[in-house]
């Protein structure tokens, strides 16, 4: 999410998350620890710390990224494409959710 949505403060992410706001904070300072993110001033608004993904946290990505598409492919070896469009159009439902 951080790689997708740059220079949000912590409060914003939080709402982009559904999430609350201290739990953010925990999942912040985890990332802040492991050196995967990094804090910054706003430019116009000083006052608002801006978190963004450090090189090393771009390369922990990457191969998250890389591992989860070889497992991805795993799981779907051996099924017809009529049967992996049938489990991603489920999958899409799941996402979105109960419609209320």
């Amino acid at each position: 999410m951080l790689a997708s949505y740059p220079g949000h403060s912590s409060a914003n992410l939080a709402r982009l998350a559904l999430v609350t706001p201290q739990t953010m904070s925990v999942i912040i300072a985890n990332l802040l620890k492991a050196g995967w993110v990094e804090r910054r001033r706003h430019a116009v608004h000083g006052r608002i710390l801006t978190i963004d993904v450090t090189e090393t946290g771009h390369g922990i990505l990457r191969a998250a990224k890389e591992r989860v598409y070889a497992l991805e492919q795993d799981l779907l070896s051996g099924l017809t494409a009529a049967q992996e469009a049938a489990i991603r159009h489920w999958l899409v439902g799941v996402a979105k959710g109960p419609i209320l």
